[in-house]
């Protein structure tokens, strides 16, 4: 682990992280406070504060899946290509993981961007299961992944989210 410039974080206090390919203080610092800032909007369910972390037109792709299935469903889509697809996108997380949340336990910057270790989860079929007086509303769900957001060096923001069941995936980004 290498010494960080001090940075006032919230989500990413205390987590443990790594630089590698010759980072400068100043590239880390930036793209730490975008993770950061993204991080905390998703957290709160900012779909517009989200959007202010990344590019003008952000590419996200869920990486794990084989291929693309369908527009229809939220969690049958490979690709998320463009502003209004990707806040169908968050519409859709949000909409199906009642109670979000999202942690990291790790991180590793270079200059190409940033690769997250997260948990995430929430409830879902809340709809479908739904019986307050037993005590059950939902099914709680957590998934251990990993992201690769690529930095964008001209924009200073995110490019997007190329996202992994293994972070070791992730990592061969950078």
């Amino acid at each position: 682990m290498s010494a960080a410039p001090a940075l006032d974080l919230v989500a990413l206090k205390g987590i443990a992280y790594q630089r590698i390919g010759g980072v400068s203080d100043e590239l880390y610092g930036t793209i730490v406070r975008l993770l950061e800032r993204h991080m905390v909007r998703e957290r709160v369910e900012d779909i517009d504060g989200i959007l202010e972390t990344l590019v003008g037109e952000p590419r996200f792709v869920m990486e794990h899946m084989p291929f693309h299935i369908s527009n229809r469903w939220w969690w049958s889509r490979k690709v998320w290509q463009g502003r209004e697809a990707v806040i169908a996108f968050y519409q859709g997380l949000f909409r199906t993981f009642q109670s979000f949340h999202v942690d990291v336990f790790r991180y590793t910057v270079s200059p190409k961007g940033v690769v997250d270790a997260y948990r995430v989860g929430g409830r879902v079929l809340t709809r479908l299961l739904n019986f307050p007086r037993l005590g059950i509303r939902g099914i709680p769900v957590t998934l251990t992944m990993a992201a690769f957001l690529p930095y964008d060096p001209a924009e200073r923001k995110l490019r997007g989210e190329h996202v992994y069941f293994r972070e070791a995936n992730a990592l061969a980004n950078l």
